[in-house]
């Protein structure tokens, strides 16, 4: 198949050749249908006057003035070699006659015998002159009902009859098409039209565009006169021409009304009333032979000006008021005004010129009107079915997920009745087992652990550490208060269980549940984030330990049913009284979702729901039993909104006596700002003034580097695109930029180029340093070549970025270890930081322990390449696991875009490498190769092989993680 279809590509070019070789060698004037001369007869006339005046005139056409009903004669001699050839010329709104010697040969108009509408019309006429002339005296008399018209003459042309008519029409052929375009429009916006009345849907005024195109594309097939040919039929002509402008502005305004609102749809009725009127005055004075259409026509004129002038303001009023812009408002006012332009200058030229084509400006304007309107309904339909398409889709998909999960029901049905006796009992036997047990086996690691982390209280000077075993602290007291209150399960089923209120900070509270909560966030690789209104009161009086115990239940269950995306904690407030509030927290996640069935048990004592889907997710199902009790203890209330599969969100309120109104302010702010404040130190240097950008399309790739860059305090921006890294530049000075060579779209080095013919490029003088895999040799001088300072190879090491860093840095924003550590004095007591900053054996361990697991990789290097740190490491093969590189890939593939497959297969081959995946990178690098020199067979050999090696990886690396 691709073998014809680049065979017809080869057809078509012979064919242009054939073309352009017969235009340029084969003689035009042997075969054309046009042969012979047309001769201008435009000297040599006399103007005679009713008061026996004249004026010879030099060369058609002539202009005067003349009173109506006034006889204006032409005289002059026919040369000899105009015989039995045949004279076109216009004439507008007069009878006349030609006579020949004395001889009338042609007349118009002399004989009306109308009743009404005496308006001879525009009309193109041919007049044969006789084959034997005597004298060759030839007398044109004139007459019109309108001032000046009578002396009003075009000019002349003389040949062969065929040749005249040919001409006629070569020289219409711009009208013609325009006229043919104006119909085509008419065609597809009714067609438009009838499809939406069809399919009942809103034809968006096609009612009423449609016959408006039709109307027009008659007014100006009538004013290129070339209809006479056809049908000679003027006085059909002259009338249409009168009907055709009344109709125009009624159709237009009612086009308008249909698609604007407000006082513009207002105005558009009133401007339609006043249309109606003129079209019903103007052919009742018609038919009572009152006054003439070409008397009344000032008035069909006015209103088409006014019409097209109004539609103009009104779109362009509803551009500027549209915030977004849309396309369809910029087309509308587009059209509005081309056609306002054409209608405008044509009204300006009849009053000036009078005789001629007085229609040009408004048949182009129109013209442009129709194209445009085709194309904006043509769109506005096409999204219509699209939506209306995928709509369907998307009911016929929650059909099938309802009928699958009703079978699913139906199968469960029976094997849930059967257990649920069994289920009952064991509960109540787990109620027991877990109250005796729980004490013992929770509260003697966690007694060790916060004596221990008094000890580091107590003896650390370091103020990160001291933050850290704060958080400990923090952490420890909140699950002791939450083991108490478990074991206490009992005595709020009695009714013993006390609410006990005290004065607390809310933002300590809020904090207690973040640190608890957004570890084990990040650890599942969730965003954890909070939303609060910044006007909480701070200060508040209730059961501390209660409030912090339902938020951190919620915020579990939200972490533990969550596999993806993101976990968000609000709180909010509503004042009742002068001393009282209802503190409202909500709890949103994006995790699996509870059906409604299992809603109404979800409060139940040791209750776990869908037990086959969470039989790995650890808990005893008494959590949201608790939280429920402890609420309705504080006179509060729970609700809950879940979606199966898509999520849940847990909204709590409770009854809160302010004890000081001051704000609460941003918490996620604080948060944010505290998380910065906190970083450890550990690099060669710090500059925390200092600024960068980081291009790469690899997520992963960002985030080794912030990683390795964390404790340098260095102010990182990244993009994840050059043409993100263009826009980037025009907002901010940098004082680095780090690039990625390979990149869909725009790689590093196109966007280097174009960086510099960014107008607002505030980097001009920033050093590029470009990141690569590429280290064979040459490449530092193609990069140094193309503009860039110097590069780096990849995976990136931590010591040699910071020494890049350090060689382009400005020296005064960095920082180095001596300028900001002091000795401090020694008290002679044991400091517990010496331990603290030693090697411990567990971390080690744990890190072997990962080796082991990690057996099929070369993990040590992976570790290396992430400046030693196992969290680090941990963090990118999380990033990794999620495979996003797996379905541009095979995006790229199906597409055969081979650049960007290229450029896909290389960022795996760097990402692979991070993480020590060292075959898988080369056999990337290999497929990267291949793309880029051409070698298509060998990519669509090796293409599933890759897919299939990298489908394993992600699944160990999956089950290594889990």
């Amino acid at each position: 198949m691709k073998i014809l279809k680049k065979t017809v590509w080869l057809v078509i070019a012979i064919q242009i050749i054939l073309v352009i070789y017969a235009v340029t060698t084969f003689q035009v004037d042997d075969m054309t249908l046009v042969k012979g001369a047309v001769s201008d007869f435009n000297t040599g006339w006399t103007v005679y006057w009713e008061d026996g005046t004249y004026t010879a005139v030099d060369c058609l056409p002539y202009t005067d003035t003349s009173d109506a009903y006034e006889t204006v004669v032409m005289e002059n001699t026919i040369p000899k070699e105009f015989a039995g050839l045949t004279m076109r010329f216009l004439t507008a709104d007069k009878q006349f006659r030609v006579l020949v010697d004395g001889e009338e040969i042609y007349q118009f108009g002399m004989h009306d015998v109308r009743s009404f509408g005496h308006t001879a019309g525009s009309v193109m006429n041919f007049v044969d002159i006789p084959q034997t002339l005597g004298a060759g005296q030839i007398r044109i008399e004139m007459s019109s009902p309108y001032r000046n018209y009578a002396s009003y003459i075009n000019t002349i042309e003389v040949g062969r009859r065929d040749i005249v008519i040919l001409r006629m029409i070569t020289s219409s052929m711009p009208k013609m098409a325009c006229n043919m375009v104006i119909l085509f429009a008419s065609l597809i916006l009714g067609s438009g039209g009838i499809l939406c009345v069809v399919s009942k849907r809103q034809t968006g005024g096609l009612a009423y565009l449609s016959p408006f195109c039709f109307v027009s594309f008659l007014y100006f097939s009538i004013e290129t006169k070339v209809l006479n040919i056809m049908y000679g039929n003027q006085t059909l002509y002259s009338i249409l021409v009168f009907l055709c402008l009344m109709l125009l502005p009624i159709l237009l305004q009612l086009y308008i009304e249909r698609t604007l609102e407000g006082i513009h749809k207002k105005i558009s009725g009133a401007l339609i009333f006043v249309c109606i009127l003129n079209a019903l005055l103007q052919m009742l004075l018609q038919v009572l032979n009152a006054a003439d259409f070409m008397e009344l026509s000032v008035f069909s004129h006015l209103l088409v000006f006014i019409a097209t002038v109004s539609g103009m303001v009104m779109y362009i009023d509803r551009l500027r008021k549209d915030r977004e812009k849309s396309w369809e408002s910029i087309l509308n006012a587009a059209a509005m005004v081309s056609v306002c332009v054409g209608t405008t200058v044509d009204l300006v030229r009849g009053q000036i010129v009078k005789v001629g084509d007085l229609a040009m400006c408004s048949r182009i304007g129109f013209t442009a009107f129709g194209i445009i309107m085709v194309y904006i309904h043509i769109m506005r339909i096409s999204k219509m079915f699209a939506a209306d398409a995928e709509n369907a889709a998307m009911m016929l998909q929650r059909e099938m997920t309802k009928v699958e999960e009703r079978n699913q029901m139906l199968v469960l049905a029976r094997e849930e009745a059967e257990e649920a006796k069994r289920e009952a009992q064991e509960a109540s036997q787990a109620k027991s087992s877990f109250l005796a047990n729980v004490s013992h086996e929770i509260r003697t690691p966690i007694n060790a652990v916060l004596g221990m982390d008094t000890m580091i209280l107590r003896e650390s000077r370091q103020e990160n550490v001291r933050e850290y075993a704060n958080d400990i602290q923090s952490a420890g007291q909140n699950l002791l208060a939450l083991i108490n209150d478990i074991l206490d399960f009992s005595k709020i089923e009695s009714g013993k269980m006390e609410i006990k209120p005290v004065n607390y900070e809310l933002a300590s509270l809020l904090g207690d549940c973040y640190n608890m909560i957004q570890v084990r966030a990040k650890d599942k690789g969730l965003f954890f984030r909070m939303e609060n209104s910044t006007s909480i009161p701070h200060l508040l009086y209730g059961d501390e330990v209660r409030v912090r115990q339902i938020i951190v239940n919620l915020l579990t269950n939200a972490v533990k049913y969550t596999e993806k995306g993101e976990v968000v904690l609000s709180a909010n407030w509503v004042k009742t009284d002068e001393e009282n509030i209802r503190l409202i927290v909500a709890v949103r996640d994006t995790g699996m979702g509870i059906r409604y069935e299992d809603q109404q048990k979800l409060f139940d004592s040791f209750q776990r729901l869908d037990v086959e889907r969470n039989r790995n997710i650890e808990g005893t199902g008494l959590g949201l039993a608790i939280t429920k009790q402890l609420i309705e203890m504080m006179n509060g209330t729970i609700f809950l909104e879940s979606s199966y599969g898509c999520g849940s969100t847990f909204t709590v309120e409770i009854p809160q006596r302010v004890r000081s109104f001051e704000p609460i302010g941003d918490f996620q702010a604080r948060i944010q700002e505290s998380a910065e404040f906190g970083k450890p130190c550990q690099s060669s240097f710090q500059a925390p003034d200092a600024r960068i950008l980081v291009v790469d399309d690899v997520p992963m790739n960002l985030k080794v580097l912030c990683e390795l860059l964390k404790s340098t305090r260095i102010q990182i921006d990244t993009a994840e695109s050059g043409k993100e890294c263009l826009r980037d530049i025009t907002l901010k000075k940098y004082h680095m930029i780090f690039m990625d060579h390979m990149m869909p779209e725009m790689d590093g080095i196109e966007t280097l180029k174009n960086m510099k013919w960014v107008a607002e490029n505030k980097n001009t003088d920033t050093p590029v340093i470009m990141l690569t895999a590429n280290a064979i040799i040459g490449a530092r001088d193609e990069y140094f070549s193309a503009g860039f300072a110097d590069y780096l190879a990849k995976p990136v090491k931590e010591a040699e970025l910071e020494q890049m860093i350090r060689k382009y840095l400005p020296k005064e924003l960095v920082i180095l270890p001596e300028e900001e550590m002091r000795p401090e004095e020694d008290d002679g007591g044991f400091d517990m930081r010496t331990l603290l900053w030693q090697p411990e054996v567990k971390p080690q361990i744990q890190q072997r322990s990962l080796m082991q697991r990690l057996d099929f990789i070369d993990a040590r290097a992976g570790v290396s390449y992430c400046a030693g740190s196992e969290a680090i490491y941990r963090e990118v093969l999380q990033s990794y696991a999620l495979g996003k590189l797996r379905e541009e890939i095979a995006d790229y593939y199906a597409k055969e875009d081979w650049k960007s497959y290229g450029a896909k297969v290389h960022a795996l081959k760097s990402a692979s490498l991070g993480i020590g995946a060292v075959e898988l990178s080369e056999f990337a690098k290999a497929l990267e190769n291949a793309a880029r020199n051409g070698n298509i067979g060998y990519v669509k050999a090796q293409h599933e092989n890759i897919m299939k090696e990298y489908d394993e990886l992600l699944e160990k690396l999956r089950e290594v993680l889990e």
